[in-house]
């Protein structure tokens, strides 16, 4: 530890002897699993000359498709040969890309994570140390616009988050200008081309993470325009590690443990009506009783949908001997069937396993909607079986 933070130190140091306008933020992995879900940093780039912060954001808007937001701002004050300057950098960008979570556990978590973001931003920056008059050793100026695409893949759990990145930008300085003792010298635009790959690191439990991303920036061979270019904004993080550390808090998505699904009994064949009495009590009394709701009007909505990671779980659903619906496969988007209540009738909802998908055993989330009262219940069926709800109206 006491090693690493001596590279840290140096690397802040040495960032600090020359001019720097283009200072690369953290790359933003937020490792989304599913809609709505959503990650949130606040952190500082360690290699910055000064003070800085560096806030992040990403929110699943679909089911594979999320947004991104970036913000880094850096300022301080910088003192050469008596002389006071400022040295500042802001950032600010966006984007959009695709998603997918995969690698499901015994319980219904799915821990691999993989994804891609592309968007564009745009910066702007000062470094000088000219007094007032405009007098100093140098004055540098300059705005630019970054357009970046990143591929990532990860793991997280309730403890740890890894994931890997690599960023590819291009940045164009569409105004750069540098002065000497108060003198234009250079009035000019120009571009280079960045490679960051990049390991983060997160430790914490559930909602709230410390992270560390340790990386570098490649801008090709040191001869090349880009590289000459690149020199020109930052002088000395060629070639160098870069490390970034802070705060990441998101929700955790993880299904209902199985307790609290209700029993599920096995699927009885047709009874022909020549079979005896007796063959039809040895059976009932093999099942388990239904599960008993109540229930105020007789006009009730069902809406059924998968209680965990859509994974091609398929169902048959029937409501007093008629079926509401033959083989619908279950998905996050609720699928709703309005029934009516029989005053001292069975009013029996039936749920019977046609595949179990992916992986063995449906996990269904049941919302029971009685005017603007809702209930939501979590069962379990396998493949052969069927678990029983009867409605009784109060």
């Amino acid at each position: 530890m006491k090693n690493l933070m001596t590279i840290i130190t140096l690397a802040i140091i040495f960032a600090g002897c020359g001019p720097t306008l283009y200072v690369p933020n953290t790359i933003n992995t937020p490792l989304l699993a599913e809609k709505k879900d959503f990650r949130a940093s606040i952190g500082m780039m360690g290699y910055a000359p000064e003070a800085n912060v560096d806030l992040q954001g990403a929110y699943a808007f679909h089911d594979h498709i999320a947004a991104m937001g970036n913000f880094s701002a850096m300022k301080g004050s910088s003192y050469y040969d008596n002389t006071k300057g400022i040295n500042a950098h802001h950032l600010l960008e966006g984007g959009i890309g695709g998603y997918m979570a995969f690698g499901k556990t015994k319980n219904g978590m799915e821990l691999g994570r993989a994804e891609i973001f592309a968007g564009s931003g745009a910066g702007w920056a000062e470094d000088n140390s000219a007094d007032e008059n405009g007098n100093g050793n140098y004055h540098y100026t300059g705005n630019y616009r970054r357009h970046f695409v990143q591929p990532a893949i990860g793991l997280r759990t309730s403890i740890i988050d890894l994931s890997f990145a690599y960023r590819i930008s291009g940045i164009r300085f569409n105004s750069f200008k540098k002065f000497s003792s108060g003198t234009l010298v250079e009035d000019s635009s120009f571009g280079f081309a960045t490679f960051e790959p990049t390991i983060t690191a997160a430790a914490g439990y559930k909602y709230l993470k410390f992270y560390l991303q340790i990386g570098g920036v490649n801008v090709g061979d040191e001869s090349s325009k880009s590289a000459q270019n690149f020199r020109k904004v930052n002088s000395e993080l060629f070639g160098t590690l870069k490390f970034n550390v802070g705060l990441v808090g998101s929700p955790w998505i993880e299904e209902k443990p199985e307790k609290s699904a209700l029993p599920s009994v096995t699927l009885e064949p047709a009874l022909d009506p020549v079979q005896s009495d007796s063959l039809k009590n040895n059976q009932q009394e093999a099942e388990l009783p239904p599960t008993v709701v109540h229930i105020q009007q007789a006009k009730v909505s069902i809406c059924l949908r998968d209680g965990g990671s859509p994974d091609g779980d398929v169902v048959n659903v029937s409501f007093n001997g008629a079926f509401l619906a033959a083989q619908i496969e279950l998905t996050k988007k609720l699928q709703c069937f309005e029934v009516t209540a029989i005053p001292d009738g069975d009013n029996l909802l039936q749920i019977s396993a046609v595949s179990d998908g992916k992986f063995k055993s449906n996990t269904l989330q049941i919302v029971v909607v009685e005017g603007k009262l809702e209930r939501t219940l979590y069962l379990r069926t396998d493949l052969g079986k069927t678990t029983k709800l009867r409605f009784e109206l109060d």
